[in-house]
């Protein structure tokens, strides 16, 4: 699973999962107590596991699209290897039961909990069966078997998904990752309709209006990596050596999908992972299917892989969409070793698993792709980054940590799960080398095949390959939180270094054991180059790096050169200076975005203002080429923009000023790209973003009214609406014609989604008064309707509205933990959140926290605290005073 980010201007909120150990429970007779809502405990699971083997699920389901239910037929068999009180089925108890029977003897079912009892007394020792045939709801909040209606042409399009603790949403089963079984399905459903599950169908037979797709036996897998996607998709075909490829997409926006986009890093992937982990694809096809109202970005099902629909673009495709696709393909696919082939025994492991995708992802995307110049950048800027602010988090932890429940399993699935986790394989297969690193992968997956795996087996086949000891490295790297801090002292003497070290800040930080490349920058023939580097490995306060004494004096210094390491760098006095002076004399583009990085870092540690990195964005930008760190620059300049103090009426007229410098420098700059260019498309998202003088607001008028035209420029669909929304926020009345056209000629989903958010968006209380209330109260409004206006409907240009709005927050959030589903009270949590980067709200705030916080589920919490935590950086940067951290 691939889990997107929220960005809005600068304040990152992540909802996502991670990790524990597994504990060793020998057969005994035990019990497995009930829950009273659908939860699984560590310990029940574990002793779950030890009583039943060889699963083996029959499943047939008649499907309707005229229904909101679906029906099915359920016959389970399964091995009891000792006895075993209060055995359950994980089912959610929204089923209707017709027929129950265990061992053909018909019993009256004990339904509830989301547990279906499975008696003692009538379980045998030895192979077992159990009889179901219920109907069940459809979901629609994207969990268990998700249900959609095209509001274009009214077809209707099935999706399940199943991560984590889900399965069971759509059939009884032994839900956890350990109990591995085989699927046999059979699936009646429309004529019209295609069905895709993880084999490929033996048999189709025609049944009137229906049609009856008959599926073999599935090789064994996890409860969550089943699927079963049905409707009328659109579907291409293509192959990767002799693994048959096939694409899905509703009728809808089967124009927008370009396949050759998807169909080319599929082919470059399977051959590469095929090749790298000596082990050839598992599967017998592989299938990718772009669902409607996905919840995630996209899903491993086993050989029939889910995207979110945002990977189809409405406009012209451009160079840095097609890697964001590419990564997240390779993400996915990587999981049909590491997740799907060999699994986690609990989902403490989801760290490993999740990382490790990510992470290969990146080095696939090096090597056997178009983007192997953008490959390791993006990694910095979009996996590494989020980590380094997680870790830094008060709700940071370590990578690998004590999931008790499923409930849990959520808890952590974060920055430090994707970011954290992928940045220490990197430091692994660095510290190893990547040979001996790539030898460890291939003996993990030749030993642990088409089974469960955890932590100590992954290392464990690292020091298979290596011949080293790695507990140290492991217990240190992987449960310890926090982020060191490096900085690079030397001393010279008649143009030569006399003394170099690594200092480590021993204040802070978890203190591991590092190895990282230092590299030696000199100013030659108008460019900053490297003159000399050397690999280092370094630990405690202070390591001597012998290896550049006597080297020529150098302009900069680079103490993690390469990026290897993860650790935060604060660069020396004299690299700062040279940095602020002479970034675009780097030419190469991970070292040029690394020393960006470096000074975003220093002002988030409120060590350089807002204004003094803008200083050096105004006079760098202009001169910044490349697409990928151009794209970086413009992520950081908007948040730098955010940081600015806006209280009193002279700092916000400083503020706007600032915003329309920066406009203009945009503005230039997409005058001057090339027509048509992924750069000019770029800039003008950049610049929609940060849009507020009435100069721009003219300018978007202009777009959208075709009176501002750019050469080249193709204004889609998805772009007006951003021009807007962004409109809409800065109370632009000339905006609502504009509305009512796009809502006459978008009538797609997307359309209606964003439509709701230009309404929503619009600076009037009485606006957002009646928002809020339908977002809490209208049941006619879909799950990712409402998540959509949410996430968006206070930007930090509103702030005053969150302030009107934070007595009906107070009041509801609580209310609302208890009476809806864990999911939107979260993104209720973080989306409507009265804190603004002021001290009065964050106190206020703080108020609320200290009544509250023991009664939220640990989701809930987390998210609060860490928009708290943000909110105190905010604070500290916006007034330039030391941050005040809270544990």
């Amino acid at each position: 699973m691939k889990n997107s980010k929220i960005l809005i201007f600068g304040v990152v909120a992540l909802s996502v999962l991670t990790s524990c150990q597994s504990k060793s429970v020998k057969p005994n007779t035990a019990t497995l107590g009930a829950q009273t809502e659908a939860n699984l405990t560590r310990q029940e699971a574990d002793l779950r596991a030890q009583a039943v083997r060889d699963v083996e699920y029959q499943l047939a389901i008649e499907l309707d699209e005229k229904s909101e239910i679906f029906t099915a037929q359920e016959e389970i068999h399964f091995s009891l290897q000792g006895p075993v009180s209060n055995l359950f089925l994980d089912f959610k108890d929204t089923a209707s039961i017709q027929s129950f029977s265990i061992n053909d003897k018909v019993l009256p079912p004990s339904f509830g909990n989301h547990r279906l009892q499975l008696p003692s007394a009538a379980l045998k020792a030895g192979v077992n069966q159990v009889r179901v045939n219920y109907t069940q709801n459809y979901s629609h909040e994207g969990r268990g078997l998700h249900h959609f209606v095209d509001p274009e042409d009214g077809k209707v399009y099935l999706y399940s998904q199943f991560e984590a603790y889900d399965a069971h949403q759509m059939f009884p089963c032994f839900d956890q990752p350990d109990i591995k079984a085989v699927m046999t399905m059979s699936v009646r459903a429309p004529k019209s309709w295609e069905v895709i599950t993880s084999v490929r169908e033996t048999e189709k037979k025609a049944q009137g209006d229906f049609t009856l797709w008959v599926f073999p036996k599935s090789v064994k897998m996890s409860s969550y990596l089943f699927s079963l996607h049905a409707g009328p998709y659109f579907k291409w075909e293509s192959k990767a050596g002799n693994i048959p490829l096939r694409l899905f997409a509703r009728q809808s926006l089967k124009s927008f999908v370009r396949v050759k986009e998807w169909f080319t890093p599929t082919q470059q992937g399977l051959k590469f992972f095929g090749d790298y982990f000596a082990y050839p694809y598992p599967f017998k096809k592989y299938d990718q299917v772009i669902a409607p109202e996905f919840n995630a970005h996209a899903m491993e099902n086993v050989a029939a892989v889910t995207f979110r629909e945002s990977f189809i673009e409405r406009g012209p495709s451009t160079r840095e969409n097609r890697d964001h696709l590419t990564g997240t393909i390779l993400h996915e696919m990587a999981h049909m070793w590491f997740g799907d082939l060999v699994t986690m025994q609990w989902w403490n492991g989801l760290w490993l698993n999740e990382s490790f995708a990510t992470y290969m992802a990146s080095l696939a995307k090096s090597k056997a792709t178009e983007f192997k110049k953008e490959a390791w950048i993006e990694f910095l800027s979009f996996v590494k980054d989020g980590a380094y602010e997680a870790d830094e988090l008060v709700t940071s932890h370590p990578i690998e940590t004590e999931i008790v429940d499923t409930h849990s399993a959520f808890s952590n699935f974060d920055s430090i799960t994707y970011g954290k986790g992928a940045s220490a394989h990197k430091q692994l297969s660095f510290y190893l080398g990547e040979k001996v690193f790539q030898e460890g992968i291939r003996y993990y997956f030749q030993t642990h095949a088409f089974g469960n795996a955890r932590l100590e087996d992954y290392i464990g086949a690292m020091e298979h390959a290596s011949g080293k000891d790695l507990k140290e490295w492991s217990d240190t790297w992987l449960r310890k939180k926090g982020l060191d801090t490096i900085q690079a002292k030397f001393n010279c003497g008649q143009g030569k270094i006399t003394d170099f070290s690594i200092e480590m800040n021993m204040s802070s930080g978890p203190h591991l054991t590092h190895r990282t490349e230092v590299a030696l920058y000199d100013l030659k023939k108008g460019r900053l180059s490297k003159i000399k580097s050397a690999s280092v490995i370094y630990s405690g306060a202070s390591t001597p790096v012998k290896e550049l004494v006597g080297s020529k004096c150098p302009v900069l210094v680079m103490p993690n050169e390469g990026d290897q390491d993860y650790v935060k760098v604060h660069l020396d006095p004299q690299s700062i200076a040279a940095a602020q002076k002479n970034l675009n004399l780097v030419k190469e583009d991970l070292p040029r975005l690394m020393l960006w990085k470096n000074l975003f870092t220093l002002l988030h540690d409120v060590e350089l203002t807002p204004q003094d990195f803008l200083k050096v964005v105004s006079v760098q930008l202009p001169q910044e080429m490349s697409l990928v760190v151009g794209s970086s620059v413009l992520d950081m300049m908007r948040d730098a923009i955010y940081y600015l103090p806006k209280t009193t009426p002279e700092e916000k007229s400083e503020r706007l000023k600032t915003i329309t410098q920066f406009e203009n420098l945009l503005w230039k700059k997409i005058e001057a790209s090339k027509p048509g260019s992924d750069w000019q498309q770029m800039l003008v998202g950049s610049y929609v973003q940060i849009a507020a003088s009435s100069a721009a607001q003219e300018t978007l008028l202009g777009l959208l009214s075709e009176k501002v035209r750019l050469k080249g420029y193709v204004l889609s669909v998805d772009r007006q609406w951003d021009i807007l929304i962004t409109l809409e926020m800065l109370g632009v009345k000339e905006a609502d014609i504009y509305l009512e056209k796009l809502r006459a000629s978008d009538k797609s989903d997307r359309g209606v989604e964003l439509a709701m958010l230009a309404e929503a968006a619009k600076p009037s209380s009485e606006v957002k008064m009646a928002w809020e209330k339908r977002l809490v109260d209208d049941q006619k409004l879909s799950f990712t309707q409402k998540r959509t206006v949410m996430q968006s409907f206070l930007p930090p240009l509103q702030d005053e509205f969150r302030q009107m709005l934070s007595q009906t927050y107070f009041t509801k959030l609580p209310n609302l933990i208890k009476t809806s589903e864990l999911q939107f009270a979260e993104i209720y949590a973080w989306s409507m959140a009265p804190i603004t980067c002021s001290q009065k709200e964050a106190d206020q705030f703080q108020n609320f926290m200290n009544l509250n916080s023991k009664d939220m589920p640990t989701p809930v919490r987390k998210v609060l605290q860490e928009f708290q935590d943000r909110d105190r950086r905010c604070i500290s940067i916006r007034t330039h005073t030391p941050r005040a951290k809270s544990e």
